[in-house]
């Protein structure tokens, strides 16, 4: 099947909650293991609701997420689980692994909080082979290419130095060098440089306003002050990488440090909410101007910015960008708005030099066999004609799926991408995995999503829901269940607007 505009919406949109909502967690060092979570205390958690989801079901739930995603198949973690916190052991071959682990166990509901004693034990790669393949990493990514960033390495473990011109920016820079073999560990020391000072008062506003934007956070239930250029988050919420995706939302220009200590996890009491607050809707024009807003900060939009227009709320964006990854990015930022309920691309990529069908076809070869997070890209058949790129094969898991969809879609060249890989899951099962995944999502209240799917594995979602992120996440559990296309028909609560996504 042809990978349409709709679909790339929705790749998007998982891709980038998957990078958010799953992202790298600030931890607190105690005792030489990792306590991530609101406070990184375990004093700061709400009384612990034993009878609500016994720790034995949340520790089965997490390992079973773990055995249905091929990455973290072959790795050896255990879990163990006591009044909602989850203490993760063992060891994985990279650090795009680990992150993995605890991005997954931070998604289940009922984890509080996650103590990470994982250990990474990558191939034995000399500290010279990191560092060159890093700066090369650096160099074949062209939001990173311009800048000239250091980088030392040193039994395996990755230092980079020197200036930012964002958060952002300082974490992409990070997310590219870990991709890079080898890596055990990374020190980022960048120094976000801003070129204007900024009074407490902007930046309250601005973390508000991207809080509320932001399509997987619930701004009514969040509170931001600003003391000294520390931005304080507290609030309710129903997950920890909710709870780390409003840290990251908090981190805005002028920004010196952020508190999210104040934040709790407690996803009944978010469903609570969910049910009596009555959430406002929004005209086109200030869902056009929160995209626009969304843009100011992603880093891979920094030369080219596309243009946004709205219309019932669908997001159509046009003009130029540098590169695939731009497109998608910005494809991206859109979907996750609040708001938005489709995203029509017709942003044109302005790529300097035309690469042949052939140097494409290696160039997609050479990504998929060198990402750590697929299980074997090398078996994937690829081929390209007139910069379409033809990707079959079978993948163990929806993550691994969505993985390889990106990093065709980030080869130079790439215009288009018929998709016909095949997640190893049996037709017959989608569905319980998928429910599966719906009930173990804190973002969904799971009585409110119904599933149907066929026989060739294509799921409709049907039922009300309360929330933008609740609707997101229910169609990304879909998708991440193995489900080869959502027909999402879901509908939000006190919204006019039925589409068909």
């Amino acid at each position: 099947m042809t990978l349409t505009n709709c679909r790339r919406s929705h790749i998007a949109s998982v891709l980038v909650s998957v990078g958010c909502l799953a992202p790298v967690v600030a931890a607190c060092h105690k005792g030489g293991s990792e306590l991530t979570g609101t406070a990184g205390a375990a004093s700061a958690l709400e009384p612990f609701r034993a009878e609500l989801i016994p720790d034995e079901a949340i520790g089965n739930a997490v390992r079973r997420h773990f055995q249905e995603e091929g990455l973290l198949r072959a790795e050896h973690v255990q879990v163990s689980v006591a009044q909602g916190i989850a203490t993760l052991s063992g060891s994985v071959t990279n650090l795009l692994a680990k992150e993995r682990v605890l991005s997954v166990t931070e998604t289940i509901r009922g984890i509080r909080a996650v103590i990470d004693q994982v250990n990474v034990t990558p191939v034995m790669r000399s500290d010279t082979q990191i560092e060159s393949d890093v700066a090369t990493a650096f160099q074949h990514d062209l939001a990173t290419r311009p800048y000239t960033i250091g980088v030392a390495v040193k039994d395996a473990k990755v230092t980079l130095s020197g200036n930012a011109e964002s958060s952002q920016q300082k974490i992409l820079f990070a997310d590219v060098a870990k991709t890079v073999p080898g890596v055990k560990a990374l020190e980022n020391t960048l120094v976000i440089r801003y070129t204007a000072y900024r009074p407490e008062s902007d930046i309250a506003a601005d973390v508000k306003l991207r809080i509320a934007d932001d399509v997987w956070l619930d701004g009514t239930v969040l509170a931001v002050t600003v003391t000294g250029h520390t931005v304080h988050v507290s609030g309710v919420v129903g997950s920890l990488a909710q709870s780390t995706r409003a840290s990251s939302d908090a981190w805005v220009s002028g920004v010196d440090s952020v508190d999210h200590s104040g934040i709790r996890v407690d996803w009944i009491a978010q469903n609570d909410q969910r049910r009596v607050t009555d959430y406002p809707l929004k005209s086109d024009t200030e869902i056009a101007q929160a995209v626009r807003d969304a843009f100011r900060y992603d880093p891979r939009l920094k030369t080219f910015i596309p243009q946004v227009s709205v219309q019932s709320g669908t997001v159509v964006l046009s003009g130029t960008v540098d590169s695939i990854e731009s497109r998608r990015a910005a494809e991206a930022d859109a979907t996750n708005t609040v708001g938005v309920w489709t995203v029509r691309d017709d942003v044109l990529v302005q790529q300097s030099g035309k690469p042949t069908d052939a140097d494409i076809e290696r160039g997609v070869k050479r990504v998929l066999s060198d990402d750590l997070r697929l299980s074997d890209g090398k078996s994937l058949h690829v081929s390209c004609a007139n910069g379409k790129v033809a990707l079959s094969g079978t993948i163990p898991s929806g993550y691994e799926r969505f993985d390889a969809l990106v990093d065709v879609l980030g080869v130079s060249g790439v215009a288009e991408v018929a998709d016909d890989l095949t997640v190893k899951i049996p037709p017959a099962d989608v569905k319980s995995s998928i429910e599966d995944r719906l009930y173990w999502d804190p973002m969904v209240e799971r009585n409110l999503v119904s599933v149907e799917v066929a026989p060739d594995g294509v799921a409709t979602l049907t039922g009300t829901v309360n929330t933008w992120g609740e609707l997101k996440a229910a169609s990304q559990d879909a998708m991440w269940g193995g489900a080869t296309r959502v027909i999402d028909m879901l509908k939000l609560k006190g919204h006019p607007i039925v589409a068909f996504r």
